[in-house]
């Protein structure tokens, strides 16, 4: 794999929840961008130390991450989702929202979330 693949949006996004599954969150930090924002049901998070803190207790708890339907388009990853804990479905939907510049996710979400 080039590098240049390394930094394409959908495979930087497989990268980063294949290491959150994983349970790997140093990692996949290493994808988000410094200045970046997650917002879902929990909250919002924003900057790398809240974003890690949140990824830990996740990864603490046992959540896992199922995707499909992943579309691409300048650097918006889209995506029906499923979010497991110990193997129980928790949540599921068809809006998911990853956003990619540079290299690293500025956005992690729901379509809906974005502009919150």
């Amino acid at each position: 794999m080039t590098t240049l693949s390394l930094r394409k949006p959908i495979t930087i996004f497989e990268n980063f929840y294949n290491l959150l599954n994983a349970r790997d969150v140093e990692s996949a930090m290493a994808l988000v961008a410094d200045e970046a924002l997650f917002a879902n049901a929990s909250g919002q998070f924003a900057g790398k130390g809240q974003i890690q803190s949140f990824l830990q207790r996740l990864a603490d708890m046992g959540h896992q991450f199922k995707f499909s339907q992943v579309q691409e388009a300048n650097g918006r990853v889209t995506m029906a989702y499923q979010v497991f804990r110990d193997g129980n479905m928790m949540d599921e939907g068809t809006d998911g929202l990853t956003i990619i510049k540079d290299g690293k996710i500025v956005f992690d979400g729901l379509e809906r979330t974005e502009k919150q």
